[in-house]
């Protein structure tokens, strides 16, 4: 038979996973992008750079099946999971331009902004909202 001791015990220890868990999430969905300097734009914002003299890369950091399916003309597909490994190829061959990270919604890209802020490439932006 379960000690009620016990079970105090064990729905103490989940809700305190729990809470660790939902903090770990916020911090890197919105404050650790703001410590690393990715800049997020909006879609206005977004429209304006590509109509620009200075033509961003766009990185598309969804799976190949997303991307297959439809993509921005020029973007590059750089899954997220194998974001860090290309790192210093997208430093290398486009490191100097402005690079614009997208997915579908915005979250993967901000995780894939600051993988490349942290790996010391200056100019990233986030397209917030993501693509439809």
């Amino acid at each position: 038979m379960i000690n009620i001791n016990q079970l105090a015990t064990s729905k103490n220890l989940i809700t305190v996973i729990l809470f660790l868990f939902i903090g770990y999430k916020i911090y890197q969905l919105f404050i650790q992008p703001k410590i690393v300097g990715v800049i997020n734009i909006s879609s206005q914002e977004f429209q304006a750079m590509m109509n620009s003299n200075t033509m961003p890369v766009l990185i598309d950091v969804r799976t190949p099946a997303e991307f297959e399916l439809q993509h921005l003309p020029g973007s590059l597909n750089y899954p997220l999971s194998t974001l860090k490994l290309n790192t210093l190829k997208i430093s290398r061959e486009y490191g100097t331009r402005p690079i614009v990270v997208l997915c579908r919604s915005g979250m993967r890209s901000r995780s894939g902004a600051v993988i490349l802020k942290q790996a010391g490439i200056e100019k990233v932006y986030n397209l917030l909202g993501g693509i439809p």
